[in-house]
């Protein structure tokens, strides 16, 4: 196998480990009693959101991961010349 090639397989599947426990919509979703308690007073005419807290996530371990994937890409490789990433992040922003 082209040497290229492995490299891309080797970041990729690194890649696929390093995102996926990263779950956004999950995370955005009301628990059930709320959003059963929201749509009765909807319907009662009371269309008023409720006040959930989100739950604290961290993802410390997979932008770590990520960004080690992203240092480790070859930004002069023709087929980066089609990306529109920014350049690597070098921001700690916690989650």
């Amino acid at each position: 196998m082209d040497t290229a090639l492995e490299q891309f397989a080797d970041l990729d599947g690194r890649l696929v480990d390093a995102a996926k426990d990263i779950k956004v919509l999950s995370q955005l979703a009301w628990p059930p009693q709320v959003g059963a308690e929201f749509l009765a007073r909807w319907h009662a005419g009371d269309p008023r959101l409720p006040a959930v807290e989100p739950p604290r996530v961290r993802f410390d371990s997979n932008i770590r991961a990520l960004a080690s994937i992203m240092r480790e890409c070859d930004r002069n490789h023709p087929s980066a010349a089609t990306s529109t990433a920014p350049p690597a992040a070098t921001s700690s922003r916690r989650r």
